[in-house]
């Protein structure tokens, strides 16, 4: 018998009472109250203890707690405050792959582990190793859609796809010309700016 059949929270029921809390999380994050629906999110899953959604919902926010801390240089209290957020998001991180069997909740939650180990952690084989996991850009849902379907169907997958692949384009374009990590020292002024150039000239 699971935790939530024990506490009543099955099926439609149990599916209800999470998107209450989700809801009420996501206002919160657009008014910029992380701690508040951090507190939210810990009575959430003190009720339904073993959703993943919940789960990688907190991990998620645990993360833009510990991002708060860090800027705001509050000495060595915060900085144990931030690693504790850390390691207990890096942990529900952990306990949906070992449970869960959603793929999308399983590819969203190692995109939050490699996010949290390559920016917050500063761990690039750990963030490495999870992105090895995860599925080529070949077998993507966007693109055997795109090859399977027909008629308007497969036209609006189509749109869709060139849309989400200039994004990722102009995504890409921006670290070589503006993020220090990747460009380096490779290009000059003028030539960062031709790329840019090169990015709205896709959007166009």
């Amino acid at each position: 018998v699971s935790m939530d059949e024990l506490l009543c929270y099955t099926g439609a029921g149990k599916a209800a009472r999470v998107a209450e809390y989700l809801e009420e999380v996501e206002r919160l994050l657009d008014r910029d109250k992380v701690t508040d629906a951090l507190e939210v999110l810990r009575s959430a899953m003190a009720e339904i203890p073993s959703d993943p959604r919940l789960q990688l919902e907190t991990a998620q926010v645990l993360s833009l707690y510990a991002g708060m801390l860090e800027e705001s240089n509050a000495g060595e209290r915060a900085r144990a405050a931030m690693d504790a957020a850390l390691t207990e998001a890096v942990s529900l991180c952990r306990h949906i792959l070992e449970d869960c069997t959603d793929d999308g909740l399983r590819d969203e939650t190692k995109k939050t582990l490699c996010d949290i180990y390559a920016h917050q952690l500063n761990d690039s084989v750990q963030a490495e190793e999870i992105a090895n996991q995860l599925h080529g850009m070949s077998v993507s849902r966007e693109i055997i859609r795109a090859t399977v379907l027909t008629g308007d169907v497969a036209f609006e997958q189509a749109q869709k796809n060139l849309i989400l692949f200039a994004d990722n384009i102009w995504w890409h374009l921006y670290n070589l010309a503006c993020v220090p990590d990747i460009s380096g020292d490779r290009y000059s002024t003028a030539e960062k700016i031709a790329i840019l150039q090169k990015g709205i000239a896709l959007f166009e």
